[in-house]
């Protein structure tokens, strides 16, 4: 008879695992290697989470103060400007960041979300390695 392996329940703590850094090289368009590399926690961490909670809790917020305002029969042309939603994006990006190398300025919260806004790649490539689960989960 085969002995069955067993885990503890913290064994399975996919928040705690993505608290864990994981570190990428950026790859500048044109697949160039570009000497930086970024390391990120993973999209079930802790503060990750809550910002995307905080996100849709705003936006939840605002749909139901504007139905609200149409079943007293006010009209509202009132939506969420792009700008809004791409700010987010930027800040759910940086929020992710926790440490680079091969970058000159100090990797801090205002500096990741500069870097987020004005590189589009990096920001994908920030989220994407967030979101791949395999990075945090790896046997060790």
């Amino acid at each position: 008879m085969t002995k069955s392996k067993t885990v503890s329940l913290e064994d399975l703590n996919l928040s705690k695992q993505c608290e864990n850094a994981y570190e990428f090289q950026y790859i500048a368009p044109g697949r160039l290697e570009s000497g930086i590399y970024i390391s990120v926690i993973g999209s079930n961490a802790e503060k990750v989470r809550q910002l995307s909670i905080s996100e849709a809790n705003r936006v939840r917020r605002e749909a139901a103060l504007r139905k609200e305002a149409e079943q007293k029969g006010k009209t509202s042309d009132e939506f969420t400007p792009i700008e809004e939603d791409i700010e987010y994006f930027v800040r759910d990006a940086a929020n992710r960041i926790v440490a680079w190398r091969g970058i000159t300025q100090e990797c801090n919260a205002e500096n990741a979300q500069y870097l987020c806004r004005i590189n589009s790649e990096i920001r994908r490539q920030v989220v994407e390695a967030s979101n791949e689960l395999s990075n945090f989960t790896k046997s060790k």
